[in-house]
């Protein structure tokens, strides 16, 4: 299979949507300004990994989301989520097409769809995800009972017989210790940085956090404006 991408300004910088028509060997990804795109992956967001190699899949920390050709691309294509459940990726099945984005707005529109005006649960289903990841609403009404599916903390893959297919991400090791989990933190920092602002991309980041009036923002700011002066 191969990428075919269309670079769309009027989306949001971030967004895009995959479209797969059966038994074609395309997958035409429609997206905005700033997702990275290359031959083998597409991404939006950063890891703790080198940029150019791709493996966002196989990352412990990764903000997020993106899609990549398997090594063998005769087996289909992997679409990754973050690694969080703050957000998700979202997929429509047709008879013949496969659509799957990161934007419900934008799914909706590629496959001419809209959601079902007489359903009432919508709000209660995007935070039934406060559950834990194995008891959330991972279907969701559409007009024309037509359906949505929400993907959280997984990799997707969509197979040769136009299946999709949730994988779990790799298993993260607990911590021995709290000097373990600190070298951890500060690795999986400096590695994120360096992504984020890798010669190889389109568009580079920075550090930006949030303050809360709990202890572990202040913290984790405190290290975010460490590294930066360090």
């Amino acid at each position: 299979m191969v990428f075919n991408y269309h670079r769309i300004p009027l989306l949001p910088k971030l967004a895009w949507c995959a479209v797969v028509v059966h038994r074609s060997p395309e997958v035409h990804v429609y997206h905005g300004d700033r997702v990275e795109t290359f031959t083998d992956f597409f991404v939006e967001g950063a890891w703790e990994g080198d940029f150019c190699a791709g493996e966002f899949d196989k990352a412990d920390f990764f903000v997020g989301s993106g899609g990549k050709l398997l090594k063998n691309n005769s087996q289909g294509v992997l679409f990754v989520t973050p690694n969080h459940t703050l957000e998700r990726l979202y997929s429509i099945e047709e008879a013949n097409i496969t659509y799957i984005s990161n934007s419900l707005p934008f799914i909706l529109y590629m496959a001419d769809q809209n959601l079902d005006q007489k359903y009432l649960n919508y709000e209660m289903d995007f935070n039934s995800i406060n559950k834990g990841i194995h008891r959330y609403t991972k279907t969701l009404p559409l007009d024309r009972k037509k359906k949505i599916e929400l993907h959280y903390y997984c990799n997707i893959l969509l197979n040769n017989k136009n299946e999709l297919l949730e994988l779990q991400k790799n298993k993260i090791e607990p911590f021995s210790d709290y000097e373990d989990y600190e070298k951890r933190l500060i690795n999986m920092l400096r590695d994120l940085v360096r992504n984020a602002q890798s010669t190889s991309r389109k568009y580079k980041y920075g550090l930006v956090t949030t303050i809360s009036k709990g202890y572990d923002t202040p913290a984790l700011a405190g290290i975010d404006r460490w590294w930066i002066n360090a």
